[in-house]
């Protein structure tokens, strides 16, 4: 059996979408979303372990249970008070070190980035800590064989076919703002199954290195900066509707060519 550790983020709702009508403080990074998709959906093809890995405040807890209604077999949460504030560096060693000493792992997949850093760094500290292979940019896994994957991966430039030996950290190039609908009998089965809530005593960990201490940055302030632009409901049907497109859009130009 193959082990699959998908690392996943939760940040806050309003940074993946201010609109969004929702009570939820905070929801999947988008690329982590993504991620994760694709581990569950290789279930289909092949014998695999898929293990959610989080690191994050006792606030975020409650959003894990759904992580086993998308196909998770196991889901783990890193949470302590000497975790908080960790930069990229203080999180890649934290993950690593549980990683290291605590799992059995084949592939770590990771988002590209967050929405809410988009630093990317994490995927390649994990690496180097472990001292693993690191792909990154990847598109898809075309070919799963005994100690490789075939893969393609790329960037805006160009996209290439690697042959990577296992094991090895992932980072997957693509995003999706919104999860697929879980059934009501997933969902009931997902909330009896457990979180397990690890802390700094339950593995060996400098704490010298984690959290505000083990950071080289600080951040202080963290913004949702959408474009926004205004829009207009048209009412109508057929010619009428047609009529109001247009006499808008004539509007609109005459606007634009008294401001060049």
């Amino acid at each position: 059996m193959l082990n699959i550790v998908v690392c996943i983020k939760f940040v806050r709702t309003d940074l993946v979408n201010e609109n969004q009508e929702t009570e939820d403080r905070f929801v999947l990074n988008p690329y982590d979303l993504f991620t994760l998709e694709c581990a569950v959906s290789w279930k289909n093809q092949m014998d695999c372990n898929v293990i959610c890995l989080t690191m994050g405040p006792k606030g975020i807890q409650p959003y894990l249970q759904r992580l086993y209604g998308m196909g998770a077999d196991r889901v783990i949460c890193l949470s302590d008070s000497v975790f908080a504030g960790s930069d990229t560096v203080a999180t890649s060693y934290i993950l690593s070190s549980f990683i290291r000493e605590c799992l059995n792992y084949d592939l770590i997949l990771c988002g590209e980035m967050a929405v809410d850093g988009e630093t990317g760094q994490v995927p390649a500290g994990l690496a180097a800590r472990l001292n693993v292979r690191y792909v990154s940019g990847v598109k898809a896994v075309r070919e799963f064989r005994k100690d490789s994957i075939v893969l393609e991966a790329g960037n805006s430039e160009f996209d290439t076919e690697l042959l990577v030996a296992i094991p090895a950290v992932l980072s997957v190039n693509e995003f999706t703002m919104k999860a697929k609908s879980i059934g009501l009998m997933a969902l009931k089965k997902a909330q009896q199954k457990e979180i397990e809530i690890i802390t700094s005593g339950d593995f060996n960990v400098d704490v010298s290195k984690c959290g505000l201490r083990g950071s080289k940055t600080k951040v202080l302030e963290v913004e949702a900066n959408f474009i926004k632009k205004d829009s207009q409901r048209l009412y109508g049907e057929g010619k009428r509707e047609a009529e109001l497109i247009k006499k808008l859009v004539m509007k609109n130009h005459g606007e634009m060519c008294a401001n060049e």
